[in-house]
């Protein structure tokens, strides 16, 4: 991923230039990354967040990885109808978070 962000104080997200935190790609989920990547370019916001951007800042492999994104339940599901390789992604523990709730890839 070429794009990492943080929340401001105005809760919009800041994108940080790779120089500036050193994460090793070769750490992140391929499938993690293309899950983003897939709901991004079909226009939405679509983060790695919560305990593996901690260990991927601290250089160890997360064990797992959560996906935050703006898209609607349905919109994934259509968007995961699409694409032959979306969903299931069997070597990728990785949770999609809409609206709060869960769902597993």
């Amino acid at each position: 991923m070429d794009r990492h962000t943080h929340a401001t104080h105005s809760g919009a997200p800041k994108r940080i230039p790779k120089k500036s935190h050193r994460i090793d790609p070769h750490l992140l989920s391929k499938n993690a990354v293309k899950i983003t990547q897939t709901l991004q370019q079909a226009g939405f916001e679509a983060f790695i967040v919560g305990g593996a951007v901690r260990d991927l800042v601290l250089g160890i492999a997360p064990k797992d990885f959560d996906v935050a994104t703006n898209a609607t339940r349905s919109s994934t599901a259509t968007i995961s109808e699409g694409a032959s390789d979306w969903s299931p992604l069997p070597d990728c523990a990785c949770d999609v978070f809409w609206q709060g709730t869960p769902r597993n890839y």
